[in-house]
């Protein structure tokens, strides 16, 4: 009888709920349910059933404004997000992950074209809750869309510096380098990550995308081929591909590896029609 209950999660939280398991935690795991299938009504009344029980916990609130921008209710997501963005030191130690209703406010601000107050946002943020990754890459993110580069190129150093093993920074702190100018040592560092994880092919493509610009050809060819044999089943990869191809004279290649792109795109589309 037991195992009827558990055939999916949300049929587990139902019926949990039903034998009278009411918990925060199991009415925010069924809301997040709802939320992810886009019943983002049902959602929002969940999350705030579980803000009666626990008035502070800051991911249900950052939940609730997610499910109510998605309602197009934005006054009110922001309104929640703002005021969990001034949470005490205290309640940041008792609950995890709590910075990211901050990160959610600062694209709030940045989506209204209010970059004052998104860059003040995500600044108080990096001393509230330093070393963490996704604060320090949302800064770096808005100071390139400012065309400052150089001023991201300190902070995502420092983290480098101290998450040597980072694929995701190291690949950033390259980009960085890029666009400052400083060639050699992006590659540098664009070749190390490309070790860090040797099944992910962002750091040859921008390899790819640097050896192009700089009308290396054979090179950003190399460079994008290894990238196809780490994901040989994305369609933007040939794409790339057939672009240097093209630019290098190699017209039959070029056109062999567009058939390619059109094939996995078809296999994309076709991948949900029934049988």
């Amino acid at each position: 009888m037991r195992s009827r209950d558990w055939v999916t999660a949300e049929v587990l939280y139902q019926r949990t709920l039903v034998s009278g398991g009411m918990s925060a935690r199991v009415l925010g795991n069924l809301a997040q349910i709802y939320s992810n299938k886009g019943n983002y009504a049902k959602a929002e009344a969940m999350f705030r059933q579980v803000l009666k029980m626990s008035p502070d916990y800051p991911i249900a609130r950052n939940n609730l404004a997610e499910a109510l921008a998605r309602q197009g209710k934005h006054q009110e997501a922001e309104k929640i997000l703002a005021a969990t963005s001034t949470e005490t030191a205290q309640t940041r130690k008792e609950y995890p992950r709590t910075w990211i209703p901050v990160l959610n406010l600062a694209l709030y601000r940045h989506n209204a074209k209010d970059e004052a107050g998104a860059m003040a946002i995500i600044e108080q943020a990096r001393r509230d809750y330093p070393g963490t990754w996704e604060i320090i890459r949302l800064e770096a993110n808005l100071l390139q869309e400012a065309n400052r580069s150089e001023a991201a190129l300190p902070l995502v150093t420092e983290f480098v510096h101290d998450h040597w093993w980072h694929r995701a920074a190291t690949v950033l702190l390259g980009r960085l380098y890029s666009e400052t100018g400083d060639t050699d040592k992006a590659l540098e560092l664009l070749c190390w990550a490309s070790w860090l994880d040797v099944y992910d092919p962002e750091a040859l493509n921008v390899i790819a995308e640097i050896r192009f610009k700089q009308n290396r050809l054979a090179e950003a060819c190399a460079a994008q081929r290894k990238a196809i044999s780490r994901q040989p089943d994305q369609p933007r990869q040939y794409a790339f591909l057939c672009k240097i191809l093209e630019k290098m004279g190699r017209d039959g290649e070029a056109r062999l590896a567009m058939a390619q792109t059109a094939r996995l795109k078809a296999l994309a589309l076709n991948s949900g029609a029934p049988n």
